[in-house]
């Protein structure tokens, strides 16, 4: 018996209309909303890595440390401004991650973002690797 389904010739069009739409319900949208809901790593920034610090110099402004990598970007065999022994100069910007000793900062563990600064100038801010998290020691966090 043939199914009285308006805008449809056939009850096989229907049925593979209907099988289409179902598996396209897990796959992503397209545009804005896509970009939206899946964002899109393009280069130019956007990497994180996860460091031991080495040596901090916390007479600098802003406070900065040499840093091992530890973990970098899945899709990059070596993270910006890698140096051969697998180690990156990380800034402090926020004025509130290096506020120890540096010698207490010393092997601590943090994470740390590929960013530029959003202020304008002459020349462009340069990127540089900025420390959103570190780690407490047993002593400092109590």
């Amino acid at each position: 018996m043939a199914k009285n389904i308006i805008g449809f010739n056939s009850e096989d069009d229907f049925d593979r209309i209907s099988r289409s739409v179902r598996r396209s319900e897990n796959t992503p949208q397209t545009g804005q909303r896509q970009r939206r809901l899946y964002p899109v790593n393009t280069g130019g920034g956007g990497e994180e890595i996860m460091f031991q610090i080495v040596s901090a110099d916390c007479t600098s402004d802003p406070k900065s440390a040499v840093v091992d990598i530890l973990f970098r970007d899945c899709k990059k065999n070596k993270a910006s401004e890698e140096d051969d022994s697998g180690q990156v100069t990380v800034y402090d910007e926020l004025g509130c991650n290096f506020d120890e000793p540096e010698g207490d900062l010393v092997e601590r563990k943090g994470l740390a973002r590929y960013m530029k600064s959003a202020a304008g100038g002459n020349p462009a801010p340069e990127c540089k690797w900025v420390v959103k998290f570190i780690c407490c020691d047993e002593d400092s966090c109590g």
